[in-house]
């Protein structure tokens, strides 16, 4: 079926046979954690711990001592992967063990008893005891010579040859796990060892001192006063409780919130629609919307805002239209300079703030994921719900967080879109800069905005961890 349909399963089984099988490739979990990942041959022949080993089908293990021979030979030199003076494990599947003189190849040879003989049919299963305390097991064809007529305690000789003797250390990793293991441990030194810290602390100790320069002038601002057109020293809490005991300043606090609240809905939700047609439905077409859906950010800010004071004006585009369908007779005045026009402008130049994120998160998505997800009778919008939204929330987050803050503290779409129920709090800021000469109170109302704004981006940050 793999084959012919071009479908990829993802089968979750306990069976070693049904996985070495039906399998291209195998993850071997052990407690939660993958224990290797490989092709059925490379994990059966060359397992890279004792885990795997003996849980893809069965091995046996002799413990050895590089000094000691422990009732047993070992040929062509010590094991490899073995320092002098450590001990480990010799693993070695039934199914390699053979009887009789050992060929030029053979790496393990010993001399056991048996303790037990069960036909398989075909095959013969025999229990061997190496030593006191070492019980062996082996599988022979019955046609093979020294087969016949065994019993308990008869005498054997058994060998293995070189590429069939896997030798584990006392951590029961082998040499070529121990290997991949370091590996691992190499590649997560270099992201975060000393050069890597290093360079990661020096770029944020200098974000630190950055943001320090640009923010301190402002706090400290906020805590003094204007007096007769003169900005005193003066430390005092006097501009933060004007803030908050002025109903019109929290009413614009409030204004802005409300519509950061909207356009952040109305942009995740448009540009998120926008960012999945483009991903999985586009086809090939796919890079020519995505360029188009990149076009809008090459133009200006201003002139993207401006455009929908032309579109929802008294003779703008809307009214226009109504008025040759017959459908208003008058202009309608209510399109414009209010909180509703704010909205729609900002939604729109929000819209590839979401779209371009959640596009890179849908992007990375396994194709195979959506593939299993149907192939196990899921329908379209149950994929949707549980496999591709989940997926797809780190980019939903950084959306969200481009619009809110953006729209959070935006002057532009107020000043020429917004009317008395468009004003927002960074028309205030302007205006206590600008006219009012009221420096002190103005930083005070920036410092509503940047508090706001952080604590949008700690949540953000919480949640991106919560779903990492």
């Amino acid at each position: 079926m793999h084959a012919e349909l071009g479908l990829t399963f993802v089968c979750v089984t306990h069976d070693q046979e049904e996985a070495l099988v039906m399998s291209d490739r195998i993850a071997v979990l052990d407690s939660g954690e993958i224990a290797e990942i490989g092709t059925p041959r490379e994990i059966f022949e060359r397992p890279s711990n004792r885990f795997v080993a003996d849980f893809i089908g069965g091995c046996n293990f002799i413990p050895i001592s590089i000094d000691q021979s422990s009732g047993f030979r070992l040929r062509n030199g010590k094991p490899h992967a073995l320092a002098r003076g450590t001990e480990g494990l010799l693993a070695i599947r039934p199914q390699n063990l053979k009887l009789g003189v050992p060929e030029e190849d053979a790496a393990f040879e010993a001399d056991v008893h048996v303790s037990d003989v069960v036909c398989l049919g075909t095959a013969v299963r025999l229990a061997l005891r190496l030593g006191s305390d070492v019980e062996l097991t082996a599988e022979l064809d019955r046609q093979a010579s020294g087969t016949t007529n065994l019993e308990p305690s008869t005498a054997l000789r058994v060998w293995a040859r070189q590429g069939d003797v896997i030798v584990f250390d006392s951590s029961g990793w082998s040499g070529h796990g121990r290997w991949l293991k370091h590996l691992c441990a190499r590649t997560a030194l270099i992201g975060v060892g000393t050069c890597g810290s290093r360079s990661f602390s020096g770029r944020r100790r200098f974000t630190r001192f950055y943001l320090s320069w640009c923010l301190t002038p402002i706090l400290a601002y906020s805590f003094w006063k204007v007096e007769n057109y003169v900005t005193l020293p003066d430390f005092g809490l006097q501009n933060f409780a004007r803030i908050v005991e002025s109903a019109v300043y929290l009413s614009m606090t409030g204004n802005s919130l409300l519509v950061a609240g909207i356009v952040t809905i109305c942009a995740v939700l448009l540009g998120y629609a926008l960012a999945f047609y483009v991903a999985l439905c586009a086809g090939p077409r796919r890079q020519i919307l995505y360029f188009l859906m990149v076009i809008p950010l090459w133009t200006s800010f201003l002139l993207r805002a401006f455009i929908w004071r032309i579109i929802l004006g008294r003779e703008g585009v809307i009214n226009s239209g109504l008025g040759w369908l017959g459908i208003a007779g008058e202009p309608i005045s209510l399109l414009l300079f209010n909180r509703f026009s704010v909205c729609v402008a900002l939604t729109y130049v929000f819209i590839p703030f979401v779209a371009i994120p959640v596009y890179t998160a849908l992007e990375k998505i396994p194709r195979e994921t959506l593939e299993a997800s149907m192939d196990l009778g899921a329908s379209p919008a149950y994929t949707l719900w549980r496999v591709i939204l989940p997926l797809s929330v780190p980019g939903i987050i950084a959306g969200t967080m481009f619009t809110f803050c953006l729209s959070f503290g935006d002057f532009v779409a107020p000043a020429l879109l917004g009317g008395p129920s468009g004003m927002m709090i960074s028309s205030i800021i302007i205006s206590q800069f600008g006219a009012a000469f009221d420096w002190p109170f103005g930083s005070a109302l920036a410092i509503v905005i940047i508090v706001v704004i952080a604590s949008a981006v700690a949540l953000a940050r919480w949640m991106e961890r919560r779903y990492e």
